[in-house]
């Protein structure tokens, strides 16, 4: 579970395409490819620089209007596939 001051961020060594409006992320040392869809893109780009979860769930229920409990759920579902693949950066704040 992410803690609302976790600093989310984007790995150095990541290459993204945009392929038609979806997203595909390559991380070169852990040799895995991610395709995202339009939310998931929107969270890469929000990762861009270092971001607080809280932040990050600000900016996305207020773009796609969803319900803080359902955006929370889903988001930290997200997150926690990104970070087992080694594709996203978690410092806990």
């Amino acid at each position: 579970m992410f803690q609302s001051e976790t600093l989310l961020s984007r790995p150095k060594q990541m290459l993204a395409a945009d392929l038609g409006g979806d997203t595909v992320l390559y991380h070169h040392a852990a040799g895995k490819y991610l395709k995202l869809d339009p939310v998931g893109a929107r969270i890469w780009q929000l990762c861009a620089d270092p971001i607080s979860f809280q932040d990050l769930l600000a900016h996305l229920i207020s773009e796609f209007e969803v319900e803080p409990e359902l955006c929370s759920a889903q988001v930290t579902e997200f997150l926690l596939d990104l970070q087992r693949r080694r594709l996203l950066v978690v410092q806990n704040g």
